[in-house]
């Protein structure tokens, strides 16, 4: 049983000490999944294709995985030094990553779906000396001009090279500590830049070595989340340390891939952002039917998906898993049990092993019981910092004050409370970063992009999220002088066209309003709490309000009456009038 420290309990400290977790192994990631290795050899590591036809022992993908690493040190890759991996979700992707941790650099997960202006300023930011390709990639413009590696969808590294066989004999090769980078994942950034964050090796261990995954019901995991996210690192690394398989997921999700991966026992675990469970859960919650557990989370967990799944699949366990990428994927969890949660939410629990969390004031003291303050994650979850930021690592990474003498404590910029029973649940954000379909978005990245066009003197973003972890992104702008948006040609549609080329999808917003001004609070500052009431109303029917007030209707989801969109424009705020 979870149990709050007593000795730190007035401090707001909450943590597991009812009996130790297990110790985290000393080394790298490579040489515990070695030491795995040579324990099972022949088991399953990975699974993949269309049925799960193809298959990789522990043993052919540790070998497979030491030859793509020579040709990496052959083409450049050294300790300390940083690897691009553009490579489509396959086997390949597994190999990869196990192969450039041997080398000693770390890794760079890259979307292949994101911007190429994007992908290119990661690039440059991080300083990558080798980007890994696929066929799907291999002309992706992000690699022109780049040194390239080409692999197979089965991670064998394809074109001739005489690296195949030679030794690690190049200066720096091969050469990671525990406390060295494993991976750099980039999330939004507020300035309009992503944030590239540094996580160990020692990070990942100590999320892998949870009692929270003993038990047998994470033998099988499936992996569907892009390596460029941070859910992969549970799906690949979980079960790879502990004698687990991964099942490479041949396409995007949906409940009927489920059914046939967890009803055919092919999986017995997996990870599901809290929007595409509410969405499944409404559309086909026995879908789930046969998993032993379930994790769900990224955003706020929807109480009736969790009731529909719970009544589906009644030997399912549920949980809510939460946590920044800067605390390695997971800081918190909670076991989900059958019946109403007894707040209306679901919490997001206790801390993991090797994990303390605080709930502080804006002095850094501890709140008292059951009051709210922002959440700080401490333990060996806690990554190294952000790549070439030094002045937000002192920021956002902060000397723990409960914790030894040189341990830190990183600031999540989330609210949340204690409740009666000692679980942590979640109030929203210190900032206006938000939570929208399982990806965490700074407003102000893409504020920073449409300002960035010629033609924009302001923008503003406002966020409307739903009860199921989804969302609308509406931003709103007013164009510099003499950028009419009739006569220039510069209107929401084209501006958003814009957003495209530059930004990934889920950063590019629903909706964009071209208004004459910015409405302003009394002291001067946007008055986004006047924007967010018309957030629901796309800029078309704005033009449509104008043009033919009384021609279109809509129906009412709640009344059922028939209102005319000037009806619906005038229920959303009355903020064309306001601005007029």
């Amino acid at each position: 049983m979870e149990r709050l420290n007593g000795a730190h309990e007035s401090a707001g400290v909450l943590t597991d000490t009812d009996e130790p977790g297990i110790p985290i192994p000393g080394g790298t990631l490579t040489e515990v999944f070695g030491k795995q290795v040579a324990q099972t050899p022949d088991a399953v590591a990975v699974e993949y294709g269309c049925h799960g036809e193809h298959q990789l022992s522990y043993a052919e993908l540790d070998a497979r995985a030491e030859r793509l690493a020579r040709r990496l040190v052959a083409g450049g890759a050294r300790r300390g030094g940083r690897v691009g991996v553009l490579v489509e979700r396959s086997a390949a992707v597994v190999v990869t990553l196990l192969a450039v941790a041997k080398t000693g650099a770390a890794c760079v997960p890259l979307d292949a779906r994101s911007p190429e202006a994007r992908l290119g300023e990661i690039l440059e930011s991080v300083g990558c000396a080798l980007l890994v390709v696929d066929a799907h990639s291999a002309q992706h413009p992000a690699a022109a001009g780049r040194r390239t590696l080409l692999v197979g969808e089965d991670g064998v590294p394809e074109g001739p090279s005489d690296a195949v066989d030679r030794p690690y004999d190049e200066p720096g090769a091969g050469a990671a500590g525990a406390g060295d980078v494993l991976y750099v994942m980039h999330t939004s950034g507020s300035t309009g830049a992503p944030k590239g964050v540094r996580v160990t090796h020692r990070n990942v261990l100590a999320l892998a070595c949870d009692r929270v995954w003993r038990g047998g019901a994470h033998e099988r995991v499936l992996f569907h989340s892009p390596h460029a996210f941070d859910a992969s690192t549970y799906e690949i690394w979980v079960p790879l340390l502990s004698g687990g398989r991964v099942v490479v997921a041949p396409e995007e999700i949906n409940a009927p891939l489920l059914r046939r991966l967890v009803g055919g026992g092919r999986v017995t675990a997996l990870w599901l952002t809290a929007g595409l469970f509410g969405a499944l859960a409404t559309g086909d919650p026995g879908c789930l039917e046969g998993a032993r557990e379930v994790w769900t989370g990224g955003d706020v967990v929807p109480p009736d998906a969790v009731r529909r799944v719970v009544e589906a699949c009644p030997g399912t366990t549920l949980y809510n898993g939460y946590g920044p990428t800067e605390t390695t994927t997971f800081a918190t969890r909670h076991r989900i049990h059958p019946g109403p949660p007894a707040d209306g939410d679901i919490p997001i629990g206790r801390p993991m092993d090797h994990t303390r969390v605080h709930l502080l004031d804006a002095e850094l003291r501890p709140v008292a019981d059951g009051g709210t303050g922002q959440l700080y994650v401490a333990g060996a979850h806690v990554a190294a910092g952000y790549e070439g930021n030094e002045a937000l690592t002192r920021e956002r990474f902060l000397p723990d004050p409960f914790g030894a003498r040189g341990e830190r404590m990183y600031a999540t910029g989330d609210l949340a409370r204690r409740d009666t029973a000692g679980d942590l649940r979640y109030v929203g954000r210190a900032d206006r970063q938000v939570k929208v379909n399982g990806f965490r978005i700074e407003p102000g990245e893409t504020e920073a992009a449409l300002t960035r066009q010629p033609r924009v003197a302001q923008a503003s973003v406002v966020v409307d999220k739903d009860g199921d972890g989804g969302g609308r992104m509406t931003a709103y702008v007013v164009l510099a002088e003499g950028a009419d948006d009739g006569a220039a040609g510069v209107d929401g549609v084209a501006l958003r066209r814009a957003l495209q080329e530059e930004l990934p999808s889920y950063l590019v917003p629903d909706d964009v309003v071209v208004l004459p001004r910015l409405p302003l609070t009394a002291n001067g500052k946007i008055d986004r709490a006047r924007l967010a009431e018309s957030s629901g109303v796309p800029a078309l029917v704005e033009r449509w309000v104008r043009r033919r007030p009384a021609q279109l209707a809509v129906d009412d989801p709640v009344s059922g009456a028939r209102l005319t969109y000037a009806r619906l424009w005038q229920r959303s705020g009355r903020l064309a009038a306001a601005l007029a």
